[in-house]
């Protein structure tokens, strides 16, 4: 009797706590995809204000893994009328490109959307499809006469994210990114 006892507390009690810990989960699921959001929302904040280049610096260095493989492909009528150009990125270049890029865009403004989340509970990962749009006035750096050029741009990434302590941090990155100017080229 003892023997029977035991085990049908041992069931009611896995019964019990096994839809806890799936709830649980589903909550820390979509806590990991709603921090992911905020941190684009904060980024796309950061951007849009041009603010101090520490505050940027330090935001995605906290953000992005350090061996982070970041690819990106880029259609620009200005620099190629062909077809695009790969670059492959390490961090530090990532963060670089938006410590100076966005300064040299007069009107600058940019919009991050995070699409298609999933978390992969076996690797701890967060798999994600990431639409960034930018717009402004391209300013010729050689040239601070020239008004410059209006543009915009889409970029659409394919980005899969660890997960730490409900923290994601960005491991990799396949981007392509088509500019458009207003006038034609």
């Amino acid at each position: 009797m003892k023997h029977i006892t035991i085990k049908a507390i041992t069931l009611i009690s896995i019964l019990t706590i096994l839809p806890i810990s799936t709830l649980n989960s589903a909550n820390a699921k979509r806590d990991v995809i709603s921090q992911l959001k905020e941190n684009n929302a904060q980024f796309s904040q950061i951007l849009n204000a041009k603010s101090d280049p520490e505050i940027l610096l330090d935001f995605l260095h906290n953000k992005i893994d350090d061996s982070a493989d970041i690819t990106i492909s880029v259609k620009n009528p200005q620099i190629n009328n062909a077809g695009a150009i790969e670059m492959k990125l390490t961090k530090a270049d990532y963060i670089n490109s938006y410590l100076y890029g966005p300064r040299q865009v007069k009107n600058y403004h940019a919009d991050i959307k995070t699409l298609n989340a999933k978390m992969d509970d076996e690797t701890n990962t967060l798999n994600t499809k990431e639409i960034l749009t930018e717009s402004g006035t391209m300013l010729n750096p050689h040239d601070y006469a020239d008004p410059g050029r209006p543009y915009s741009s889409i970029t659409a990434c394919e980005s899969q994210y660890s997960v730490e302590s409900g923290q994601p941090t960005l491991k990799k990155a396949t981007c392509k990114t088509q500019i458009a100017y207003e006038e034609a080229v």
